[in-house]
């Protein structure tokens, strides 16, 4: 998996496209701006489900054309973006509809119960800038598993040392 963090243009997506699946890997997440659905369809044709895209889309409304069109293998919803836990968790299921994966981006922690109730929850981005900073993160385990904690809701928090940091501040 390559990122472009939606840096790229055609020719730069095309060109990063062939090479990651010539060397193996599974897909390209945001090839292009999240708003360019035109060049999204360019892409979709020429390289068919190597396409991951969605962490600036908001709300269901704005990733139905991906879904609808195929235009992309993998939906990454950011959970601010999409509009909380209950938006992604609609939004799994209508990707789920259209036979799309769905990997959150950013903060897996937040993620671990969405994926437990949405099968095409297949991976979860790992993205460990802020873990350090939280109490309540569920741990992988030698397979590479996260497992959702028992406590309520995500069951994150700010640790201590957070906590003193900020009031520091």
């Amino acid at each position: 998996m390559v990122d472009m963090n939606e840096k790229g243009n055609l020719t730069t997506a095309r060109t990063l496209i062939a090479a990651v699946l010539a060397n193996g890997g599974l897909f390209v997440e945001e090839p292009l701006p999240a708003h360019d659905l035109e060049g999204y369809r360019t892409l979709a044709k020429a390289h068919p489900g190597a396409i991951a895209t969605g962490e600036h889309l908001q709300g269901c409304e704005a990733v139905f054309p991906y879904l609808k069109d195929g235009l992309s293998a993998v939906i990454q919803p950011d959970l601010a973006m999409m509009g909380g836990l209950t938006e992604t968790l609609r939004l799994s299921r209508l990707a789920e509809a259209f036979g799309v994966e769905v990997m959150p981006h950013f903060l897996p922690g937040l993620f671990a119960h969405v994926a437990a109730a949405a099968p095409n929850v297949t991976w979860l981005e790992d993205f460990p800038l802020l873990e350090p900073l939280l109490d309540g993160v569920p741990k992988v385990d030698s397979n590479g598993m996260l497992t959702a904690g028992a406590a309520p809701g995500h069951g994150l928090s700010l640790s201590a040392a957070a906590r003193r940091q900020l009031r520091a501040a």
